[in-house]
């Protein structure tokens, strides 16, 4: 009787010892994901869309081979051009690409995310994911090498303009002008010239217009005649239409809302937006008043949005130059930069 009991209960003891969790049979899933954390679009003139390529290297750190779908969510752009699934070899990576159409005006963040879905052909029983997020930096790169971005912001820097020109004695002459913006009074007026400034938009571009006893004129990056520059980023303007975004707006017709009613006067040494009579259509273009001129027919008009500081002798000397039809300047007046001034302690 004691022997029977002894037997069956061995019996079940080896029935225990065979029968083990699932899980203990079935080996942990494990992945990782690593994508490059910004991606830089150009934008090209008359192309507000750019395709961008996200490169993902995705490891499998375990001894089976893993089956692994991947996601791609965004922030309202397209992102296509990868593989729903794919398997890793064991103790493998693999590169994997993603494509994003990158738009105009805003920046955007782009999430991708893997999981395991199998392991040998079998499920894991553990839920085995990795995920990314990759922010987009929009640059515009314009055909005259003038390069600008697409959401910026900068902080107070006073500008150091540097012209070239030959005055009215004939003496060549190359000077530097301090400029202090007002991004208190003029915030966008403020940041569109920081941009256009520091990335190279005004170099080597001339005061194409110069009336004596009034004002000096240049920024046209594009043309040089008066007839073209525009914005240097989006700030909701196609050519002094309110618009909701950038992609039915080509970058020639970027302007830039007006700040006329901030309370800054065209006195000597004012910084002021060019436009057109119509409202909100400032682009690139600016003038400067010389000390012996009060356009005050100008105020609440056009944005004054900074002051020379430094140097309102030159522009002085720059109104004085011989000039020809149009207002042209005889000998060029050139723009050889416009920097930010770096003030060190």
């Amino acid at each position: 009787m004691n022997k029977s009991v002894c037997v069956i209960f061995l019996l079940l003891c080896s029935q225990l010892v065979v029968i083990a969790p699932v899980q203990a049979q079935t080996p942990t899933a494990a992945v990782s994901l690593t994508c490059n954390p910004s991606i830089e679009a150009d934008m090209f003139l008359h192309n507000v869309t750019q395709t961008a390529n996200i490169t993902c290297v995705v490891g499998n750190p375990t001894a089976y081979i893993e089956k692994i779908s991947m996601t791609v969510t965004s922030s309202g752009i397209a992102t296509y051009g990868y593989p729903g699934s794919f398997e890793v070899g064991a103790n493998q990576e693999i590169t994997i690409g993603v494509k994003a159409n990158i738009t105009l005006p805003s920046e955007h963040t782009i999430t991708i995310s893997v999981t395991v879905q199998e392991m040998n052909g079998v499920p894991p029983f553990n839920q085995a994911n990795s995920t990314n997020t990759i922010d987009t930096n929009l640059i515009s790169q314009f055909g005259d090498g003038c390069a600008t971005y697409g959401n910026p912001t900068f902080g107070n820097e006073d500008m150091l303009m540097n012209v070239s020109w030959i005055d009215d004695d004939g003496e060549p002459r190359n000077e530097n002008i301090t400029l202090q913006l007002d991004y208190l009074a003029a915030p966008i007026h403020s940041n569109n010239f920081r941009i256009l400034s520091a990335l190279g938009c005004y170099d080597n571009v001339s005061f194409h217009r110069v009336i004596n006893n009034f004002m000096i004129q240049g920024g046209d990056f594009t043309n040089g005649d008066g007839t073209g520059g525009h914005a240097g980023a989006w700030y909701g303007y196609c050519n002094g239409v309110h618009q909701g975004n950038a992609t039915e707006c080509s970058i020639n017709s970027w302007t830039i809302p007006d700040e006329a009613s901030n309370g800054l006067l065209h006195t000597a040494g004012a910084l002021s937006m060019a436009k057109t009579s119509a409202a909100h259509t400032g682009g690139s273009q600016f003038f400067i008043v010389p000390s012996d001129s009060n356009p005050s027919h100008l105020d609440g008009v056009h944005t004054v949005f900074g002051y020379v500081t430094e140097g309102l002798e030159y522009i002085d000397s720059i109104s004085d130059v011989p000039t020809e039809a149009g207002d042209k300047p005889i000998h060029n007046v050139t723009i050889e930069y416009i920097i930010p001034i770096v003030i060190v302690d």
